[in-house]
Protein backbone atom coordinates (compact mmCIF):
# COMPACT_ATOMS: atom_id res chain seq x y z
CA UNK A 1 0.00 0.00 0.00
CA UNK A 2 2.77 2.47 0.80
CA UNK A 3 4.21 1.97 -2.71
CA UNK A 4 0.98 2.53 -4.94
CA UNK A 5 0.23 6.44 -3.83
CA UNK A 6 3.74 7.56 -4.99
CA UNK A 7 3.14 5.26 -8.35
CA UNK A 8 -0.24 6.37 -8.83
CA UNK A 9 0.99 10.18 -8.58
CA UNK A 10 3.64 9.74 -10.99
CA UNK A 11 0.93 8.42 -13.59
CA UNK A 12 -1.12 11.06 -13.21
CA UNK A 13 1.67 13.70 -13.60
CA UNK A 14 2.82 11.68 -16.27
CA UNK A 15 -0.53 11.55 -18.30
CA UNK A 16 -1.01 15.21 -17.79
CA UNK A 17 2.07 15.68 -19.77
CA UNK A 18 1.47 13.10 -22.54
CA UNK A 19 -2.45 15.17 -23.05
CA UNK A 20 -0.89 18.42 -23.78
CA UNK A 21 1.26 16.87 -26.73
CA UNK A 22 1.55 18.26 -30.28
CA UNK A 23 -1.46 16.25 -32.00
CA UNK A 24 1.50 15.06 -34.65
CA UNK A 25 3.61 13.55 -32.22
CA UNK A 26 0.08 11.98 -30.40
CA UNK A 27 -0.06 10.21 -34.06
CA UNK A 28 3.55 9.19 -34.97
CA UNK A 29 3.29 7.90 -31.05
CA UNK A 30 0.52 5.84 -32.15
CA UNK A 31 1.58 4.42 -35.13
CA UNK A 32 4.93 3.18 -33.45
CA UNK A 33 2.83 1.91 -30.54
CA UNK A 34 5.23 3.33 -27.36
CA UNK A 35 3.79 3.68 -24.15
CA UNK A 36 5.11 4.14 -20.61
CA UNK A 37 8.79 5.89 -20.54
CA UNK A 38 9.61 5.17 -23.98
CA UNK A 39 6.45 7.21 -24.83
CA UNK A 40 7.08 9.85 -22.65
CA UNK A 41 10.82 10.06 -24.43
CA UNK A 42 9.74 10.20 -28.08
CA UNK A 43 6.56 12.82 -27.22
CA UNK A 44 9.46 14.99 -25.48
CA UNK A 45 11.70 14.77 -28.06
CA UNK A 46 9.29 15.21 -30.75
CA UNK A 47 8.07 18.65 -29.43
CA UNK A 48 11.43 19.62 -29.21
CA UNK A 49 12.37 19.11 -32.46
CA UNK A 50 9.06 19.79 -33.70
CA UNK A 51 9.09 23.02 -36.69
CA UNK A 52 7.54 26.64 -35.62
CA UNK A 53 8.45 25.58 -31.52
Amino acid sequence: MPKTLPTLLLCAFASLGVQAADPDCEVRVSERKLAGAARASFVKKCERDAPGK
